[in-house]
């Protein structure tokens, strides 16, 4: 029985916050550390910046030959070779992923998506996913927001679960709502009151 794949999707309703570094870092962490089978669709048109940076990598090791052997020492090494790249429109992502899927024995796909949700192509796309997650950066805008985007759309059933992913050293350093305690108490509550919007912190 072929493998069925998990799709993962690091999602905002804000640009900027670190969705695309956070992709490019999980992905990679799972593909070479931890040895799982990972692919990637790009569909955060227009720009593409996973898709180009994998060209651009791509360019550097074919012209030059320090950085070929490094590549060839680096996939040796691992026994594992670079994770496949695909780009797509937020529309197409899903259909795009199931024919990669073919390709291979993926555990991951990961989806870079625009950052914004006020896309009825992306809120389909995301409506498909297993996993969300939502960079959340110290700034009360961006918190705000994305709970709301959050609390709506997991309400409606648009999509089935969320996880925020904060850090609290961060939020509180700048005092978003002037005391830690404030906001730490906001988060919770948000966590008690929709249990399936699941908060996740680091120090």
């Amino acid at each position: 029985m072929k493998k069925e794949s998990k799709y993962v999707a690091f999602s905002t309703q804000k640009g900027g916050v670190g969705k695309t570094t956070l992709t490019v870092l999980v992905a990679s962490y799972l593909h070479y550390v931890k040895g799982f089978n990972v692919a990637m669709v790009d569909c955060d048109y227009p720009q593409y910046s996973i898709a180009e940076m994998r060209e651009r990598d791509l360019k550097t090791v074919m012209e030059d030959e320090h950085y070929k052997l490094m590549a060839y020492q680096q996939f040796t090494t691992l026994g594992k070779k670079a994770y496949p790249v695909v780009s797509s429109t937020p529309e197409d992502a899903v259909q795009v992923a199931s024919q990669l899927a073919e390709t291979g024995e993926f555990d991951f796909i990961f989806f870079d998506l625009p950052g914004t949700v006020n896309n009825a192509d992306v809120i389909r796309t995301l409506s498909q996913m297993d996993y969300i997650f939502s960079p959340v950066t110290a700034d009360r805008v961006v918190l705000e927001s994305t709970l709301r985007f959050a609390v709506y759309d997991v309400a409606l059933g648009i999509i089935r679960a969320m996880f925020a992913v904060f850090s609290f050293d961060e939020i509180f350093s700048k005092e978003i709502f002037g005391a830690r305690e404030i906001t730490k108490a906001s988060l919770e509550t948000v966590s008690a009151i929709l249990s399936s919007v699941s908060i996740i912190t680091g120090g």
